[in-house]
């Protein structure tokens, strides 16, 4: 019945990344998606391989990686505002 319940709540989550998924960046949203479909397709694989926790396994690594791909697109973020803000003062330099 849990593992019913965790598809399910797999599953909305699936449909609203499905429908937001333009407010997104890639980097972010590959891992979100993975994150919805790998935990349902372990729930599946679960029903062959009784006495395995794949469901639990497969959350766990796709946590791991979301948040690495996080971190990721954190550090790209400010790379990108650290350049802006250089060029910037640059442009000021110049124009005194």
């Amino acid at each position: 019945m849990m593992d019913f319940l965790r598809a399910h709540q797999l599953n909305i989550m699936l449909s609203l990344l499905v429908k937001y998924r333009n407010s997104f960046r890639r980097l972010i949203l590959y891992p979100l998606i993975l994150f919805a479909i790998v935990p349902i397709l372990a729930s599946f694989a679960q029903i062959k391989a009784y006495g395995l926790s794949l469901t639990n396994m497969s959350i766990v690594g796709m946590a791991v990686i979301l948040y690495v791909s996080v971190l990721i697109d954190m550090n790209v973020s400010v790379l990108r505002a650290h350049n802006i803000e250089v060029d910037y003062l640059k442009k000021q330099q110049k124009s005194m």
